[in-house]
């Protein structure tokens, strides 16, 4: 793992009394979507040389970048699953007696700021590589600046001339 999970309590406040292992698996998750970002040869990089052998280059980087966006990204994954627990006869929600779990629109609205966070740690973690990048050309070779595609569903221009509707209803009726 890429992250001491005690640096969870420090930046993000979570409970060290909660399962390792719960920490651990949001915490993996976090370093795929780190490996996206990176590429995966310069991932392997960062996994080969952590914590000990890092260069000057990606101390920087992981110190003052990573290491964050990390423990917020999995902070945000943790999240997803902190208000269940699965038992032998099925998944189960626990209250304390002087506490309550956050509705869902108040947990949709906290999971969107840590989120808000997260993602300002990763596009802080892009532009520190592209600057690096413009500044000398040999800084982190590995990493090559690409966009990801985001898929989602939009209708960007339909006119009066066209079949266009046609066949968007087409596509739907049919599900071509």
């Amino acid at each position: 793992m890429l992250l001491e999970l005690s640096y969870l309590n420090e930046v993000c406040f979570l409970s060290l009394n909660t399962d390792d292992k719960k920490y651990n698996q949001v915490l993996k998750m976090a370093q795929q979507e780190l490996e996206q970002v990176l590429g995966p040869e310069f991932y392997e990089e960062i996994v080969s040389q952590y914590p000990s052998s890092f260069t000057a280059d990606n101390t920087t980087l992981y110190n003052d970048y990573v290491r964050d966006f990390l423990a917020w990204q999995t902070y945000l994954y943790y999240l997803k699953f902190a208000g269940a627990e699965a038992t032998p006869t099925g998944i189960r929600e626990f209250n304390d007696e002087n506490s309550s779990v956050l509705d869902d629109v108040k947990l949709w609205s906290f999971e969107k700021n840590v989120l808000g966070v997260a993602t300002k740690y990763k596009d802080a973690m892009i532009n520190y590589l592209k600057l690096e990048q413009a500044k000398d050309t040999t800084k982190f070779p590995l990493w090559e600046n690409s966009c990801k595609t985001v898929y989602s569903f939009a209708i960007s221009a339909v006119d009066k001339s066209s079949d266009s509707v046609l066949k968007v209803n087409k596509a739907i009726i049919t599900n071509e």
